[in-house]
């Protein structure tokens, strides 16, 4: 009588908790997957405000006036009218990068 009553119950049950299990499982990798795009997106944005940082405090150092006559390293570099590749690079990057900060 026991054996039986336990049998009905569990082929109730079971079927129940199983279903139940699956829609908590699918839930959590829900969340999982949400908390793992989050954290991406937090670590892109960290670098993203790194680069610009690190961009303001080129275009700084290239206009304060370092050098011994009080003129700017990118006005100096300018005046070099050098054809080197590194020049141009340098003058090419710094309009460029005055441009999109707005400098």
């Amino acid at each position: 009588m026991w054996a039986e009553m336990g049998t009905f119950l569990g082929g109730i049950y079971a079927p129940i908790l199983g279903l139940l299990t699956l829609f908590v499982i699918y839930n959590q990798l829900k969340l999982q997957y949400e908390s793992t795009q989050l954290q991406y997106e937090t670590a892109l944005f960290a670098r993203q405000e790194i680069t610009i940082d690190a961009v303001k405090r080129l275009a700084d150092a290239l206009e304060a006036p370092c050098l011994s006559d009080g003129c700017r390293i990118i006005d100096f570099l300018i005046e070099q009218k050098q054809t080197t590749l590194w020049n141009l690079v340098i003058v090419n990057q710094y309009c460029y990068l005055t441009d999109i900060i707005g400098s």
